[in-house]
């Protein structure tokens, strides 16, 4: 299975901001979402399907910019920018491309021992910046 579902409420909003239905639509499909496909999938997670050969990976990404996020093409270059001069990689951006390479290796041959691990394809940003909204506030 590979589950990729996850919205957010308005781009750069603060909790000032965001709506009691806004913050019930994104849990609803951040977290709800999420655990209702593992259990449907797998019905529990990697320490227990290991014993029957069914490996259980994330993938935590950083900001991606695509249309989803924003409203035309003209931000998307504009989001992607800004994102990677927040990044800690300099010059380098993550592009769903990324995402789907990452994906393709966890599912692939070559790492059939791997199981139980989140891969944090992030450019070390989370352990160089301590908090996101750091970075969202940069935006504006």
């Amino acid at each position: 299975m590979f589950s990729n579902a996850g919205i957010m409420d308005r781009p750069m909003s603060t909790i000032l901001d965001i709506t009691k239905p806004e913050i019930e639509q994104v849990i609803g499909v951040n977290l709800v979402g999420a655990l209702l496909g593992a259990k449907h999938a797998a019905r529990n997670l990697a320490a227990e399907l290991g014993q029957h050969g069914i490996r259980v990976n994330c993938i935590s990404p950083y900001g991606v910019a695509t249309p989803m996020i924003v409203s035309n093409e003209a931000e998307v270059t504009n989001l992607e920018q800004k994102l990677t001069e927040m990044g800690n990689l300099k010059g380098e951006t993550l592009k769903p491309e990324g995402l789907a390479y990452a994906a393709s290796y966890l599912a692939s041959d070559e790492a059939n021992f791997v199981s139980g691990i989140k891969l944090v394809l992030d450019g070390g940003f989370s352990i160089v910046n301590s908090t996101m909204m750091k970075a969202f506030y940069l935006i504006h």
